[in-house]
């Protein structure tokens, strides 16, 4: 599947294309440019090529430490660290669509370290959190845990 096709116009100025998904029971965005294809939950990890690096396929809930539910669908992407498939919960139908993204404030950046947080955007009533899946890759190729709850100590 082409991620980049069927957008939706823009909400403004500073837009970016966004793709919608569920893991964990949590609806999340990503940057759409940065998933090189969605696959079913049933997709495989391809052989490294000419000795470079392999990744792997993660359940993005169990990554997150969130309850993890059935994946049904893998986002894949493309980084120094492999290919890696994050599988998900579900994408829904109107996937992609295009918010202005709020950076994350620099008063919570104590909540999760490394930040795997791109920021948020606003949809209608709630906020969506943009995960950065490529800095999930990186976290996931060097086996380290994350959490989106504050750490302990942290003051708000």
């Amino acid at each position: 599947m082409n991620v980049t096709s069927n957008t939706t116009a823009g909400q403004g100025a500073g837009s970016k294309q966004l793709l919608f998904f569920q893991s964990g029971g949590r609806r999340f965005a990503t940057l759409a440019l940065t998933v090189r294809d969605i696959a079913g939950a049933d997709w495989h990890l391809p052989p490294a090529k000419n000795g470079g690096t392999r990744g792997q396929l993660v359940n993005l809930a169990e990554l997150l430490q969130l309850p993890a539910g059935k994946p049904t669908r893998t986002l894949i992407l493309e980084n120094e660290t492999g290919t890696w498939g994050f599988a998900v919960e579900d994408i829904p139908r109107d996937h992609l669509q295009a918010y202005p993204i709020t950076p994350l404030p620099a008063v919570l950046s104590d909540w999760s370290r490394p930040c795997v947080l791109a920021g948020f955007c606003q949809e209608g009533d709630s906020l969506c959190a943009v995960l950065d899946l490529e800095a999930l890759a990186r976290l996931a190729a060097n086996e380290m845990a994350v959490t989106l709850e504050p750490e302990k100590g942290c003051e708000s």
